[in-house]
């Protein structure tokens, strides 16, 4: 009778346990800064990986805050997203690896399977929901050169093809 206690508490701390740890990222830079006990880490010339999501980001400034598990890239933003294929350009892009979302500021150029093009500002990319959605002004172009111009906000989803 012990034991089948003993088990269903290990059973519900290794449940509970892998549902707080978040995935490993790898950040190169010519110069690194560690602040606030290891909490936040900041970068410069940054080009970070997450192999468990097959994600890349390069840019010129990126600050790590794990405690959050966000992380901020500035200026000259490349986001790769090699799972699906997608492509984004920004300003400044935010990536909060606990809900999966990527959040622009600012300018942002999104290229998807070389079948979609997305010229807009202050896009979020729901990488769970593959949904790319925004409530400002955007362009969307496809590769049969068809041209959308929406004026206030959309729903693309990435897995029907289709505009909302």
């Amino acid at each position: 009778m012990n034991y089948k206690i003993l088990f269903y508490i290990f059973f519900i701390f290794a449940l509970f346990q892998k549902t707080a740890f978040t995935d490993e990222i790898n950040i190169n830079s010519s110069k690194i800064k560690v602040l606030e006990e290891g909490n936040i880490v900041t970068a410069l010339n940054v080009k970070a990986n997450i192999p468990s999501k097959k994600i890349e980001i390069e840019g010129d400034k990126s600050i790590y805050d794990k405690k959050n598990s966000k992380l901020t890239i500035i200026n000259n933003v490349k986001f790769f997203d090699n799972l699906k294929n997608i492509y984004l350009e920004g300003e400044k892009v935010i990536y909060n690896q606990l809900t999966d979302l990527v959040k622009t500021f600012g300018k942002t150029f999104i290229r998807i399977e070389d079948k979609y093009y997305i010229y807009s500002n202050d896009l979020n990319y729901d990488r769970k929901l593959q949904k790319i959605y925004t409530d400002k002004e955007t362009i969307i172009k496809d590769k049969k050169q068809n041209v959308f111009n929406l004026e206030d906000n959309f729903v693309f989803d990435i897995n029907t093809e289709i505009v909302s």
